[in-house]
């Protein structure tokens, strides 16, 4: 019936005036025995052994049907043997001798058009698929680009692929480790001519980036290293490229094209191999591959929004005090630099880290490969910070003026109330305090201000509502009631205008925001993440956590100081009068009571004044000399009256400057340890150098 069909199909065909096909089928008959004529290399037990030595990559597979001898190339991704050839299969893969691809390729079918491949009761005993490409055109089975062939050898399936090409055949499987694939055959359609007759093109080699050419036998010299030498031959099926210095190893490899980016060597002889599986063509040429020496770069300075700056000679770099400068140059090995008031430094590579703490001098010199140097010579500036948004803490009712602007803090410093609108309760944003101070908050951070109301203090908003910018100016007032916790911001109805009048107490750091109507209270609730007004029974002192605090923009920001290169402190006051006290100690941090300069009164004096410089007026304190050891400093502003929190530092001989910020307390009833110069704890000290320790305070004391 199936002949019949064949013939009549056939006969319509050439009745229409095109070319019959013809069906190209493998020779086998049910019987492995019918196979030993095919592969050859079979033994008498049903093994496949075509593979003989490890230099031979795959068997060939020689069969004729109607005429046309069709030549196979199997590739199985190993040398391993024992692959079996039974009843009337090839099979290939044991669970000990796996193999790792099957492919089946041939070219002679060049010259014919194809419109058919079959792979015969095609098997795999585990997940597989099967594609099939014709002079590099994918075909498809089904319309799919794979096929899944059966789940065993008595369960095979036949795939058949469509397309129209000419060329090269192959047949891949994709393969499961220690799984079984096979089939029973295959069988190709085609017609005569038609196809084009692929030949193996010549080999051009070029390299650069300008495709500079090399002829056959060429010797090139000077070539930079990393130069990218491309091969490629026009229908090859595989490029191989070896090299003499490489005791002929490949350094290349591809199917049509390949390419090699060149060493350092002193003279390589190159040879290029390009096959069609059919004809093979070589070409060689001889390279002589020298080593780039990287060029130094220029001496670069990054720090802040600065980045590589190129340095030039005797230039300034302004920078804030405590700013990291990072010097680079590219291609350095290695990077240095000499300071006037830093200890030289060094570092491998190509870049170094500087803390400029004061004004300096500083040369910096880079090496690179084949002895070169670079050396630039700068100085360093310490410029003053542009001033800063700054909210003072509040800590009484006379550091609260009307006319002030305010925001509202939790305890911890961490977070503030927000703009955003939020009907019952308000919402958090994050703060940061230094200091004391509250700096650049956002502009989500709600801003108040205060006016009054008889006896009572009202909190008006300057900023609510939002982006929108709507509803700026409305009150921070509390619900009627007493079984809720909100705190709202609107403006009350004219009888219920005493929902918005608070009372206002310190305690401590700590303030009181106290509604008169309702008897609650502003507090922070963090599990809540909020603010919310509590009533008297939750608004408990003792709940640290709950507690709120009012900064205030402006006040009396905390003088600040700089630090000369011979070690000298330099306080500035930037809002108000600065003060500034003195105590002098000897070596063993005793006080020296006979000097002008003595501390005034300590003790629980809060508003002491000494002024000694205007704002914005520099006032300088030199390092101390023998037979004073230590100069204990405190400093502060006042403006308007109000005076800032007190900046302590000390000041020894050396320059060095340390906070001393609650270290009295803690010191004066610590025991004292004594240690010698190599940190080992002494007992009981004999005469001689050691390092006294009590509490926080660590000295160099000589005991006699």
């Amino acid at each position: 019936m199936k002949k019949h069909l064949l013939a009549f199909v056939a006969m319509l065909v050439c009745s229409i005036g095109f070319a019959s096909a013809t069906e190209w089928t493998s020779t086998y008959s049910g019987d492995w025995k019918n196979w030993q004529s095919v592969l050859g290399n079979i033994s008498s037990s049903g093994v496949f052994t075509g593979i003989t030595s490890n230099s031979q990559a795959f068997t060939v597979w020689k069969d004729t049907s109607n005429g046309l001898e069709a030549i196979w190339k199997i590739d199985i991704g190993t040398t391993s043997t024992g692959y079996e050839v039974s009843k009337s299969y090839i099979r290939f893969g044991t669970s000990t001798k796996p193999i790792t691809k099957l492919e089946f390729s041939t070219s002679s079918f060049s010259g014919k058009t194809i419109s058919a491949v079959k792979v015969i009761s095609a098997f795999c005993t585990g997940t597989s698929s099967v594609s099939v490409t014709v002079g590099g055109t994918k075909f498809t089975c089904n319309g799919n680009e794979t096929g899944t062939p059966g789940t065993s050898s008595s369960a095979g399936k036949d795939l058949t692929f469509t397309g129209s090409g000419s060329g090269d055949i192959v047949i891949s499987y994709t393969v499961q480790k220690k799984k079984q694939v096979g089939l029973n055959g295959l069988s190709v359609t085609y017609t005569e001519g038609g196809g084009e007759v692929k030949t193996l093109g010549d080999i051009n080699v070029t390299y650069g980036d300008d495709n500079t050419v090399v002829a056959n036998d060429d010797i090139i010299d000077n070539i930079p290293e990393g130069t990218v030498f491309n091969f490629s031959a026009a229908n090859a099926t595989s490029i191989t490229v070896t090299d003499t210095d490489n005791n002929g190893g490949t350094i290349a490899s591809g199917t049509d094209k390949a390419s090699w980016t060149a060493t350092e060597t002193s003279a390589d002889e190159i040879t290029v191999t390009a096959t069609d599986g059919t004809e093979t063509k070589t070409f060689t040429f001889t390279v002589g591959v020298v080593k780039v020496i990287p060029q130094l770069g220029d001496i670069t300075a990054s720090y802040g929004s600065v980045q590589d700056k190129a340095l030039t000679e005797e230039e300034v770099l302004s920078v804030y005090a405590n700013t990291t400068i990072t010097f680079a140059a590219a291609n350095a090995t290695s990077i240095s630099y000499s300071s006037v008031t830093q200890d030289p430094k060094s570092a491998t590579g190509n870049q170094i880290t500087y803390v400029a703490t004061a004004e300096d001098v500083i040369t910096i010199t880079a090496l690179g490969e084949d002895n070169q140097k670079k050396e630039v010579t700068i100085s360093v500036a310490i410029a003053a910070e542009p001033e800063k948004e700054v909210w003072s803490l509040v800590a009484s009712l006379g550091d609260m003026p009307l006319d002030g602007q305010y925001i509202i803090v939790s305890n911890d410093g961490q977070k503030a109330m927000s703009n955003e609108v939020y009907s019952n309760y308000r919402k958090l944003t994050d703060v940061t305090v230094e200091n004391g101070s509250l700096i650049e908050p956002s502009s989500s951070v709600l801003r108040l201000v205060v006016e009054k109301e008889g006896d009572s203090y009202l909190w008006k908003t300057l900023n609510y509502g939002g982006e929108n910018g709507s509803n700026k100016e409305v009150y921070l007032n509390v619900a009627e009631g007493s079984d809720n916790n909100y705190l709202l911001a609107n403006n009350p109805i004219s009888s219920n205008q005493g929902r918005r009048n608070t009372t206002v107490s310190f305690n401590g750091e700590n303030v009181n925001i106290d509604f008169t109507l309702s008897e609650r209270s502003v507090r922070y609730n963090a599990g809540s993440k909020r603010f919310a007004a509590y009533l008297t029974s939750n608004k408990d002192m003792s709940k640290t956590e709950n507690l709120v605090k009012l900064y205030r923009l402006g006040g009396t920001p905390m003088p600040k100081f700089t630090q000369k290169a011979d070690g000298a402190v330099v306080f500035v006051s930037k809002a108000g009068e600065l003060h500034i006290r003195l105590e002098n100690r000897d070596k063993d941090g005793n006080p020296i009571v006979d000097v002008a300069s003595s501390m005034l009164a300590r003790a629980a004096e809060v508003e002491w004044t000494n002024k000694v410089a205007e704002e914005s007026e520099e006032y300088v304190i030199p390092v101390p000399t023998e037979p004073v050891h230590t100069v204990y400093i405190e400093a502060k502003s006042v403006n308007n009256g109000i005076h800032s929190e007190v900046n302590k530092l000390t000041l020894n001989q050396e320059g060095t400057t340390t906070g001393i910020e609650g270290v009295e307390a803690e010191n004066e009833n610590a025991p004292v340890e004594y240690f010698n110069l190599q940190g080992v704890r002494v007992m009981n000290p004999a005469q001689g150098l050691y390092i006294r320790r009590q509490g926080n305070r660590v000295e160099k004391v000589a005991l006699r």
